[in-house]
């Protein structure tokens, strides 16, 4: 069941990256349910932080970064987790005109990493990054 917990939960980030929103939501959805039943807390975790790149890609922006640096917090001891909520921190602080705070989030300890993450979240962070260098 474990197996399948983190199946649902790789299933839902996939689709959230190919733009597949909603099916990316009711992935989340069972994969989160099957992880809390189960007690898989490590899925769980990274469920969550499949949530907050889907609340940022959705628009779901209201107390998203929040969200973010609370996620950050609660993961502190897991930074290949925590690097879901450093990306959408600041890409929103990119998107408020917050410079300097998105340079922060972006390159900060935990940090999405090309050599130790998944390439989108990789890639996302390093055009958030380009556009910073730009502006």
């Amino acid at each position: 069941r474990e197996h399948a917990a983190r199946g649902l939960c790789n299933a839902a980030d996939a689709a959230l990256w190919r733009g597949s929103y909603q099916w990316g939501e009711e992935l989340l959805a069972a994969g989160l349910d099957l992880s809390a039943r189960i007690g898989a807390s490590y899925t769980e975790q990274t469920a969550q932080g499949t949530r907050l790149l889907l609340d940022w890609w959705s628009g779901r922006w209201a107390g998203l970064g929040e969200r973010c640096e609370r996620f950050v917090s609660d993961t502190a001891d897991m930074p290949v987790v925590a690097a879901d909520a450093h990306l959408v921190r600041g890409m929103l602080a990119f998107a408020q005109g917050d410079w300097t705070e998105a340079v922060h989030w972006l390159t900060a300890l935990g940090a999405p990493a090309p050599e130790c993450t998944r390439m989108p979240l990789a890639a996302a962070t390093a055009g958030t990054l380009t556009r910073l260098a730009l502006v």
